[in-house]
């Protein structure tokens, strides 16, 4: 795709936390070319800033990785089936979900999303707060699906859930990120990082405008 905003079906850029941010509007999507080098480790976190005035839906992707028809993603940060916030992996058992995070995440306001999986442990934060106390698993993320390449706003396989909704910085590392490491000062300064929040350095970030 092109640079957001160019083109009346992509995502358009609106006011976010970091400067300026993405608005899905359940017909978009940013498409993000696949690195293996984040498919190597058994770890993973996902984090971005979500907002928007209500649930945007059962299902409904902030980020997706891979597509395995209309079953499921490699990994995905979504709404889940309460249509509030949820993390998973896929393994070839199955796919393992995170304790979910309600409907009321979707207030207006601002919040922040970290999905994680440690190799033993699915977990999901928000604001920096885990929701329960994780899923634990053994298993393997199944990469090489039949679709793999990775997208923010929506999940694309044999059926499409887009997102109605905004994004900033979403970043994916190929390592489980801590929370209660803290954030370093800049992150601090420019986001209001709490010191419970996941690492805020490195990642393969998809940034906001300067």
């Amino acid at each position: 795709m092109g640079k957001p905003g160019l083109d009346p079906s992509d995502p358009s850029w609106v006011d976010g936390v970091l400067g300026g941010a993405l608005g899905f509007d359940g017909d978009d999507y940013i498409q993000v070319p696949a690195s293996p080098s984040l498919e190597t480790p058994p770890t993973l976190t996902v984090t971005a800033f979500f907002q928007d005035a209500g649930s945007p839906g059962d299902w409904r992707y902030l980020v997706s990785k891979g597509a395995l028809g209309c079953h499921a993603a490699s990994y995905g940060l979504y709404a889940g089936p309460n249509g509030g916030l949820g993390f998973y992996i896929l393994s070839d058992g199955g796919f393992v979900v995170s304790p979910l995070a309600g409907r009321r995440v979707w207030d207006g306001s601002w919040h922040h999303a970290a999905g994680s999986f440690d190799g033993h442990t699915v977990r999901l934060f928000v604001d920096g707060q885990e929701v329960g106390q994780g899923t634990p698993t053994n298993a393997d993320i199944a990469y090489r699906l039949p679709g793999e390449t990775a997208y923010l706003g929506a999940y694309r396989g044999d059926c499409n859930l887009m997102l109605s909704g905004q994004l900033d910085d979403v970043a994916i590392w190929g390592r489980a990120l801590a929370a209660g490491s803290g954030c370093r000062s800049s992150c601090a300064a420019r986001c209001g990082c709490a010191s419970t929040w996941p690492d805020c350095e490195g990642g393969r970030r998809r940034r906001s405008p300067p």
